[in-house]
């Protein structure tokens, strides 16, 4: 019998997350404190809304992991466990936003961070190269429910910073909220108000490697017609495991995650299709773009989630403001082309069309590590970017004013 995997990758108009989980068999194998103390401090980046940490999979050189909460399974990119001799075996199917693909198993894989030894019995090996061209940097891994399960896990997003407690020494301060777990997965109740509606309670999956803010899950999208309560929308692109497709995003009035409010959040109005963000029957996921606004502790082990509010706690949700969907082209030089424009937006008023790639901004090339600072930007309303175009052999320089369309 194949083991399932469940891949979760979408691609959004400014954002990549990418989440995962397996079935709830799978061998945890053992997380190490390996500092003196009850505790390590591990330095992460934040890009796109997701956590990366640097660290190394046996003697390898330095490598970049995903630190994902929504991951039911740890993971290797396939082509590193290819490039590091690792034993790879068939039968794992990986099921994404945009379907189920094929995937592997690799077995006794020992990923090291700083004062951390995570030493994996299973790991799922996956091709995680689309994510790491849409982000500008190396995707070589995803740490996930093992993690979560061994250690309790702090995210510092003020200070850059993870904290990985003893979970056996950890003392907890306040009530926290209650986590249930489904498929490996953290889910917390949390209210949704939709514009002109009444609040409505469910339960969402806590999904720190998502880097948009909330998912609305489509049975719940459907059954309480929640398009129709929204005045505005754009489409945004999701997908990357088994696919792509685009999706409908807007605005929401509120959501709430027991004493905190959250106002006019950007969210997904997921439509029915053969990939899955949350299981059924939840009201959907909730990503980067909310978590960041906390100090948020995981407490497995006690089965709660610990809130505290951020500096951006406050900070107003944006979408995308030009109208571009850009994406990463693998072959060659990995030229950035446009592969969407939104009718009736900046980029469509000045006539930039699919297919055009985008040279420079602000006459300096862009490459894909640029990427990320180029769709922060592009969130921002008033912003004036000189675009470099090509067009088959043709050439041109047009100047895009962002604008807020939702």
């Amino acid at each position: 019998m194949k083991k399932l995997v469940w891949i979760v990758a979408a691609v959004a108009a400014a954002t990549v997350f990418v989440a995962a989980t397996a079935s709830h068999n799978v061998p945890l194998g053992s997380v190490t404190l390996t500092a003196p103390g009850d505790s390590v401090v591990i330095p992460f980046v934040f890009r796109g809304n997701h956590v990366l940490v640097r660290g190394s999979i046996g003697g390898s050189d330095s490598l970049w992991f995903f630190v994902d909460s929504g991951a039911g399974s740890h993971c290797i990119n396939r082509n590193r466990a290819d490039l590091l001799g690792l034993k790879v075996e068939d039968g794992v199917q990986a099921q994404g936003a945009g379907g189920t693909v094929q995937a592997g198993a690799a077995h006794d894989v020992k990923y090291r961070l700083a004062g951390l030894a995570v030493d994996a019995d299973f790991a799922a090996a996956i091709d995680l190269e689309p994510i790491a061209l849409q982000i500008g940097v190396p995707v070589d891994g995803i740490l996930g429910y093992p993690l979560f399960k061994k250690m309790v896990v702090t995210i510092d997003y003020d200070r850059s910073v993870l904290v990985l407690h003893d979970p056996a020494r950890y003392k907890p301060a306040g009530a926290g909220l209650p986590l249930t777990f489904k498929e490996n997965h953290p889910y917390v109740n949390g209210k949704l108000t939709l514009p002109g509606r009444k609040p409505a309670e469910g339960s969402f999956v806590l999904d720190t490697g998502s880097g948009l803010a909330l998912t609305l899950a489509p049975d719940y999208v459907q059954a309480n017609r929640a398009l129709e309560s929204v005045p505005k929308t754009v489409q945004v692109r999701l997908g990357g495991v088994g696919g792509r497709s685009f999706q409908p995003i807007g605005r929401v009035e509120r959501f709430e995650l027991g004493p905190y409010a959250l106002e006019r959040p950007v969210a997904v109005f997921s439509q029915a299709g053969p990939g899955r963000t949350s299981i059924p029957g939840s009201m959907g996921n909730i990503g980067g773009d909310v978590l960041q606004r906390f100090r948020v502790t995981f407490d497995y082990a006690h089965e709660r989630l610990y809130l505290a509010p951020a500096a951006s706690f406050a900070r107003p949700f944006e979408a995308d403001m030009s109208g571009m969907t850009l994406d990463v082209r693998p072959e060659g030089d990995h030229a950035i082309a446009v592969e969407r424009v939104e009718p009736g937006s900046p980029a469509a008023a000045l006539g930039i069309a699919a297919g055009d790639v985008v040279e420079s901004v602000d006459g300096r090339p862009l490459v894909a590590a640029d990427l990320a600072a180029l769709k922060k930007r592009v969130r921002l309303e008033g912003q004036a970017l000189k675009l470099g175009l090509v067009r088959g052999t043709t050439r041109s320089e047009v100047t895009l004013t962002t604008r807020r369309m939702i």
